[in-house]
């Protein structure tokens, strides 16, 4: 990661991940699975104003802040773990697997 705004944005997600995040918080469960591609990791192919925020080893779960995203996605392994109409909290993969990055696009309509 070359851009040290993203690699503090990166640590401060991780931080909030170990923070926010845990067993007690509410978490999405109506997303689905989808084999990960090269495609599907880039944020320009899940639509317009999406951002991506990469993580290292252990995160299991990132709290969004409250809005209305359009489409969240979770890769994690092998596998993207797709949420669409979400509305902040908690996001994981549905394999339980340590995320690799996730990918969220705020809905162009406000929340």
């Amino acid at each position: 990661m070359k851009n040290p705004l993203k690699k503090a944005a990166a640590v401060a997600a991780v931080v909030a991940c170990t923070v926010l995040g845990g067993a007690g918080a509410a978490q999405a469960t109506y997303g689905w699975d989808q084999p990960a591609t090269p495609a599907g990791n880039h944020e320009s192919t899940w639509g317009e104003n999406c951002h991506k925020i990469e993580f290292g080893d252990g995160v299991k779960t990132y709290t969004l802040e409250s809005g209305y995203y359009s489409v969240v996605v979770v890769k994690a392994g092998r596998t993207n773990t797709v949420y669409e109409g979400f509305w902040g909290g908690d996001v994981s993969s549905l394999s339980g697997k340590d995320i690799s990055h996730i990918i969220y696009c705020p809905s162009p309509y406000g929340s």
